[in-house]
Order: C-alpha cells, then sequence, then structure tokens
C-alpha cells in the first residue's frame, strides 16, 4: 500500500492473529510467535534491496491499543537477542476523538478515527508529515 511505499526501502510486514496466535497461553508466548516470525521474515528477505542482513538490521514495531502491549513485550525479547529495535505505540489518540475542531490537536487536523487515525499518527511518528497532510486533504 501506500505507506508501504513512503517507507521504503524498509520492509514492511504485519502480524495476523491466526490460529498459532490463538494457542498462545501468556502474553509473553504469543509475543515470542511474532518475535519468531518477524526474525524469519527478516532473515529470508534482505531489508534493503540488493542487501544482505547481517544480522544487525533496526526493526521497527509499531503497536496499537492491545498491540502496544504484545509490541512491547516483542521489542523486550528482541532486545534480549541483540537485536536493535525502535518501537512506536499508538493509544489514546487513535481510540477517542477530540471535541470539535482542535487546531492544536497533535497533527493539526481533526480526529480521522480509528485505523485511518492510527496510520496517520504512525506516519507522523516515522516523520511523513507532508504525507499526512496531502491524505488529510483528500479526506
Amino acid at each position: 500500500g501506500m505507506l508501504a511505499d513512503l517507507l521504503q526501502p524498509c520492509r514492511v510486514c504485519a502480524l495476523g492473529y491466526d490460529k498459532e496466535a490463538d494457542q498462545c497461553a501468556s502474553l509473553t508466548e504469543l509475543a515470542d510467535t511474532y518475535v519468531q516470525r518477524v526474525l524469519a521474515d527478516v532473515s529470508a528477505v534482505p531489508l534493503c534491496r540488493g542487501e544482505e542482513g547481517d544480522g544487525d538490521e533496526h526493526i521497527a514495531l509499531v503497536g496499537y491499543g492491545f498491540g502496544a502491549m504484545i509490541t512491547h513485550q516483542m521489542a523486550l525479547q528482541l532486545q534480549e537477542v541483540g537485536r536493535r529495535v525502535a518501537l512506536i505505540l499508538l493509544d489514546s489518540e487513535v481510540a477517542w476523538p477530540s471535541v470539535g475542531q482542535n487546531p492544536d490537536r497533535i497533527g493539526g487536523y481533526p480526529w480521522q478515527g480509528g485505523e485511518v487515525e492510527a496510520a496517520l499518527l504512525a506516519c507522523r511518528a516515522l516523520g511523513a508529515t507532508d504525507f499526512v497532510r496531502r491524505e488529510v486533504a483528500a479526506f
């Protein structure tokens, strides 16, 4: 999608909640399941086109709502095995709309709601403010 294109040459992948994840008995176990998937993806495909991974790639994790708790645990586990990790946690701003048209609101645009707001917040956190302004203007 557009966000993945914006983040090139970085690889972007989403971790789905599937049957294997549903069978995990704890948050730590679920995070470990996802960590194994991320590490498998990193080792299978170079993070940057034309480059082989050297095991020292920077991994950026983004978690929203309850996913922020999972993502935080994943970051801890990845750091324990010596991986470089950036962590972006999204929660309250995307969960509750601001009242009215508040120009002082972070981002300077009206609340867009739900998944759209989460994606725009992630883009702002990654420095893509021009992209966010263009997308909000298109709404």
